[in-house]
């Protein structure tokens, strides 16, 4: 199965989308930038983000093919670890020189290393609250890596896929207060991440997943409520948009997501397709906290409204993420390939030698 052009571009445009959703929703509603008028349907692009899991869930099944859990685990710190590094750095300086007024928690050298280092994020925050949704990711990535580590079938990932369903399932009749006021490892997103599991065992394999995916994309839906209900900060709550909005929502997102499963046979949108989709990334790490700093200096200091000021910071935003992902994110993923393959030989060799002082002792 080929990269899919439509998907890549997908992964851009829902990047974008939740830039729009942090710059002219949850910013102003934090008291971190001025408010301006929006769009009705603006506080609806926060679904950008569950259909980011769904994504996360077939792509990673996708990469995970005929791997071996090492090699997964080098790709998934390769992807993650030079982005991370950074814009985490530009964001801890740029945020140390001049903080930003209203923010929820004050950005430290612990919030810094947590994103540099990749790993941390699963238990703590980065520099940047965007990077939350980072910690559900690595939960995920570990749960294929496990699966890899005894090896990785259509069956094992049908089982994986329950599991990630029955959990969120629990959690939904369990949970006496919202589900994001506790602590479970997927919150309310498993179904997200079976979702893409299910699809794409069902474009690879062409098995009859009808009634697991009915149930899945229910459980999504009941999801997407929540997702519209959730408390973001607490000035700040979401209207109830009401069950046949969400539903509707819930569908047109999960309709979206199936309609770029489609290939291209042209091969210069194709090229385009992957360049803003490998920016994805770099877009989403690095746009929010330092893209209110920019908003709030150019309220400040330049003939702009708010709404200009903020579509400039979009444009700038969008030209770093794609000429960082183009000039410099390859060459650095291979040094990351390099360090984390050589570290994980010395690990291994360290390991063996251990197991063999235990043995003569």
């Amino acid at each position: 199965m080929q990269r899919l052009a439509y998907l890549e571009l997908l992964r851009f445009l829902l990047a974008l989308a939740v830039v729009v959703y942090h710059y002219f929703y949850w910013g102003p509603s934090a008291g971190i930038v001025p408010a301006v008028s929006v769009a009705a349907i603006v506080p609806f692009f926060i679904l950008a983000v569950p259909v980011f899991f769904i994504v996360s869930g077939f792509v990673i099944s996708f990469s995970a093919e005929n791997r071996s859990n090492a090699d997964f685990a080098v790709a998934r710190f390769a992807r993650l670890g030079p982005t991370l590094l950074v814009c985490s750095t530009i964001t801890f300086i740029v945020l140390s020189i001049a903080p930003l007024g209203g923010m929820m928690h004050t950005v430290n050298v612990w919030h810094w290393l947590a994103g540099a280092t990749v790993a941390p994020l699963a238990i703590m925050g980065g520099v940047d609250l965007s990077l939350w949704s980072l910690k559900y990711e690595i939960i995920f990535y570990v749960l294929i890596f496990g699966l890899l580590s005894f090896g990785m079938n259509t069956r094992r990932l049908k089982i994986l896929a329950c599991v990630l369903i029955l959990s969120d399932l629990i959690e939904q009749l369990i949970a006496l207060r919202p589900p994001l006021n506790h602590d479970a490892p997927f919150k309310h997103y498993g179904a997200y991440f079976a979702l893409g599991i299910l699809f794409y065992l069902q474009k690879k394999t062409e098995t009859r997943l009808l009634f697991i995916l009915i149930a899945t994309v229910a459980m999504s839906l009941l999801d997407t409520r929540t997702e519209l209900l959730r408390v973001e900060v607490g000035q700040m709550h979401h209207r109830d948009p009401g069950v046949a909005t969400s539903v509707i929502a819930g569908v047109i997102a999960i309709g979206i997501f199936l309609l770029c499963l489609g290939g291209t046979g042209n091969k210069p949108f194709a090229k385009i397709c992957a360049l803003v989709g490998a920016a994805s990334f770099p877009l989403y790490v690095i746009h929010q906290f330092l893209g209110y700093r920019l908003i709030s200096w150019a309220n400040q200091t330049l003939p702009f409204d708010g709404v200009t000021a903020r579509l400039l910071t979009i444009g700038v935003m969008v030209f770093f993420a794609v000429s960082f992902s183009f000039f410099v994110e390859k060459q650095l993923i291979d040094k990351y390939k390099i360090f984390a393959t050589k570290t994980g030989e010395a690990a291994t060799l360290a390991a063996q030698r251990l197991r063999i002082l235990a043995t003569r002792g």
